[in-house]
């Protein structure tokens, strides 16, 4: 499997359809055509989540801000609120 990072707006307006369930990303094409994009499904259940909240924030802890550093500014003033 794999991950893309595709802005809502990008999706919006191509008309893609989600459907998580199914892990399908369905796209009309202006040939009529539909391209679907479909993931691996786990063959177990994942298991639930937890959340904890942390004592103070830290960018290195964001996996995109860690994933992408030439993207991002040495020194970003803060986070967005939660």
């Amino acid at each position: 499997s794999f991950d893309v990072i595709v802005s809502m707006d990008w999706l919006s307006y191509h008309r893609a359809v989600i459907d998580c369930y199914e892990k399908i990303i369905r796209i009309p094409l202006s040939n009529g055509e539909i391209l679907e994009v479909q993931g691996e499904r786990p063959e177990k259940d994942p298991g639930s989540l937890a959340c904890i909240k942390a004592d103070e924030k830290k960018l290195d802890g964001i996996r995109v801000v860690r994933d992408f550093p030439k993207v991002f500014l040495d020194d970003l003033s803060g986070l967005p609120p939660v």
